[in-house]
């Protein structure tokens, strides 16, 4: 397919997307989602989170609600106004990178405003033999004008005191709650599975028994938490407004 051919087609598809959330008046928090209903969790239902073992890791990642299929890459959208759009290109590379002696999948993520790059980030993923997605860090560069302006929130495990997060459960339960990251000082969000059967509607499908889990950073106390919502075989659909962006939902995926 040509460049020229391709530019279209991506423009058609951004449009259509415009156009369903305008329609649908899906631009507000947590719209197009059924809203959750379990933020305050039967402290009952909380499982310990896995530990950690080096030594009990597969190669890849193929976690239903979290899948890294070499290759794929997904799209996401968000409308920051009439005359902005905000797009996110999450690419799951060929070329794996060894941290503290895991051999981790490298997520290619390239944030665009306007068609102009503000954010550029290598993450780095691993699957323990239970099915546990491991957060290992992530390598990440903000830009203005073309030109480099911070690396802030930049972390790997195993180095200055950062410890792995997880990113996604084997088995999603009402209540867990867990590390997402774990960088003092630099990286330290945590996560709390807060629903199983969450209906949600995006561009790229309407869904049944998505996984929502909202998140919070401990170097923000009292700040905004975000509700991200998984859907089985596909991945992340939808990410609610955090630190006053709009809504962010899931426009396409190839392979």
């Amino acid at each position: 397919m040509s460049f020229r051919r391709s530019l279209v087609g991506l423009t058609f598809l951004i449009l259509a997307a415009i156009g369903w959330m305008s329609c649908s008046d899906r631009t507000g928090p947590g719209a197009g989602v059924t809203a959750p209903v379990a933020l305050t969790a039967d402290p009952r239902s909380k499982v310990p989170p896995p530990e950690f073992d080096p030594g009990n890791f597969v190669s890849g990642v193929d976690n239903p609600w979290y899948p890294l299929a070499p290759g794929t890459t997904s799209m996401f959208i968000a409308v920051l106004s009439h005359t902005s759009v905000e797009t996110t290109l999450v690419t799951v590379t060929n070329d794996p990178k060894t941290i503290m002696g895991i051999e981790a999948t490298v997520v290619h993520e390239q944030v665009n405003v306007d068609g102009e790059l503000v954010e550029e980030t290598f993450e780095w993923y691993a699957q323990d033999a239970a099915g546990n997605v491991w957060y290992l860090g992530e390598d990440t560069s903000q830009y203005d004008n073309g030109e480099l302006v911070s690396t802030e929130g930049s972390w790997e495990a195993g180095v200055s005191g950062a410890e792995p997060g997880i990113i996604m459960l084997a088995h999603p339960t009402v209540g867990a709650t867990y590390a997402l990251e774990g960088a003092p000082d630099v990286a330290e969000d945590q996560a709390k599975v807060i629903r199983t059967d969450a209906s949600v509607s995006v561009p790229y499908g309407s869904f049944s028994n998505g996984v929502q889990i909202q998140e919070w950073s401990k170097l923000d106390r009292g700040g905004p938490r975000q509700i991200k919502t998984y859907v089985s075989g596909v991945g992340l659909v939808m990410e609610s407004p955090r630190s006053g962006k709009q809504a962010m939902y899931l426009l396409s995926v190839t392979n």
